[in-house]
């Protein structure tokens, strides 16, 4: 096991992987097809004392802030388990877990779902394609991810609601709002081409505009602080 490793060889993986999962959490950084991420956690057996010893870190480096840490954490656990999933259903379910975790915020959700449709792109193509399907529409999303993304989106939406209501003022309201809008989680069409439907606003963007409207039909009277919109 890789525990049983030298404990400098041991600090210099912690190190590596650390920063890797730091470094796909920077939020305007591209992130690249195929990223051997999970690969790099299961394939030199880690066990369950040596994970434990990788997610002490991320949370003990201060040099990130806390919601940051918490979202490398939770990647970090998703990344873990998705290898050992039998089927595609099982991995749908631990990515909605996800979405729907407490400690993460809407910025870094998003980022997590862009994370796995560009490491994990089989969660996101049909199975099977016929040969015509296959050539008309060779990134299509699957009917299967196109039902998960219902359920992240509500879920989503729910979060991102939250987190705005916490907000102080209106403007930080909506500047958040403004921002989600061109969140991948919201502005994705579920069926990616345009003769199947994906063309103007998603539903997600339409509720978003919604509550921006909300928000500056507000009388200038009102004040600014009120929690509730």
């Amino acid at each position: 096991m890789f525990s049983k490793k030298k404990p400098e060889v041991q600090s210099t993986f912690i190190n590596e992987c650390n920063g890797a999962i730091f470094n796909l959490l920077v939020l305007d950084s591209p992130i690249t097809d195929g990223q051997p991420l999970g690969r790099m956690f299961t394939a030199i057996g880690l066990d369950e004392d040596f994970k434990k010893t990788i997610v002490d870190n991320l949370m003990a480096d201060t040099r990130y802030p806390l919601e940051k840490r918490d979202a490398a954490v939770i990647l970090f656990n998703l990344f873990d388990v998705m290898p050992y999933r039998r089927n595609n259903a099982d991995a749908y379910q631990d990515i909605i877990n996800v979405i729907q975790d407490q400690k993460l915020t809407i910025a870094y959700a998003n980022r997590i779902l862009l994370i796995v449709c560009k490491t994990k792109p089989y969660l996101v193509r049909p199975e099977k394609q016929g040969l015509v399907s296959s050539y008309l529409f060779p990134a299509a999303h699957s009917s299967a991810w196109q039902n998960t993304m219902t359920e992240i989106r509500k879920i989503a939406l729910a979060k991102l609601t939250r987190e705005v209501e916490a907000l102080m003022t209106n403007e930080q309201k909506l500047s958040l709002l403004e921002m989600s809008k061109k969140m991948q989680i919201f502005c994705e069409h579920q069926s990616n081409y345009f003769i199947t439907g994906a063309y103007g606003r998603t539903d997600a963007v339409i509720a978003i505009d919604a509550l921006i409207n909300k928000i500056k039909s507000c009388s200038p009277n009102e004040k600014s602080n009120s929690k509730k919109f």
